[in-house]
């Protein structure tokens, strides 16, 4: 089932404001503590006194020279798992600006780019252990996070990757794809052991459909690739599907 739902539209609109406000703070050398000033007093107490994991994205919007198609590259992405000495607020406050200037996968975000940017963040949290037997079960791809340990070094699974794995699948599949297949090519792609103890966390994401404009929620879990798989975790998509937010 579809139950994390830990804010409503409205609240993650000041929440993705509060983020762009503190990435144009680090980038332009402020005080990024003021930023919190944008913030309404109850949705700065939630955030105080919750403690959810974040994962912070920005997306910066081109076009193809070749073709004029606009297409979005990610600029950076940096988050952190729940944790009991950080608060959301906390994590929001160190994610946002490390996305921007932090992410060692990429060349820091330059001031003049953020203007053509869209901003993702991702609440993570109800944490629930699963075998791998389990897993075929329980797995909603799209809106479960899986979190791997693998000798001493965890493997992150995010809802965004299980689309492209399961596009990879489905150009070798007629029609329709089994659940176990899934996992199995997830499980493969991360070189990880078949007896392991994997890590299911439920997400919420939010989205800016352009640069400081309207947010949405984005459910992934209703991917037009979901659709196709069959089996018995026909019901677990079909639920997600009739899920409504609170």
């Amino acid at each position: 089932m579809i139950n994390f739902r830990p804010f409503t539209l409205s609240e993650a609109t000041w929440i993705i404001r509060f983020c762009r406000q503190l990435i144009n703070y680090a980038l332009s050398s402020r005080d990024e503590s003021e930023a919190v000033q944008i913030l309404p007093e109850d949705v700065r107490e939630k955030l105080e006194r919750t403690n959810y994991g974040v994962f912070v994205t920005i997306e910066k919007i081109v076009s193809s020279s070749m073709d004029g198609v606009y297409r979005r590259v990610v600029r950076g992405s940096v988050g952190a798992l729940p944790s009991d000495e950080y608060t959301t607020l906390d994590l929001l406050k160190l994610a946002a600006p490390a996305a921007a200037l932090k992410d060692p996968r990429r060349t820091p975000l330059h001031k003049n780019e953020l203007g053509s940017c869209v901003l993702e963040v991702m609440f993570v949290g109800n944490e629930r252990e699963v075998s791998i037997e389990d897993l075929y079960d329980v797995f909603i791809p799209g809106y479960h996070m899986m979190v791997i340990d693998v000798e001493n070094c965890k493997r992150i699974v995010m809802p965004h990757d299980v689309i492209s794995i399961a596009e990879e699948l489905l150009k070798d599949h007629e029609s329709s794809l089994s659940i176990e297949d899934l996992v199995k090519s997830i499980l493969s792609k991360y070189e990880v052991p078949k007896r392991v103890i994997v890590h299911l966390y439920e997400t919420q994401i939010f989205y800016e459909v352009m640069p400081d404009s309207e947010i949405i929620e984005r459910k992934l879990y209703l991917n037009k690739v979901f659709k196709r798989i069959v089996g018995k975790h026909r019901q677990l998509i079909a639920q997600a599907s009739t899920s409504k937010s609170r």
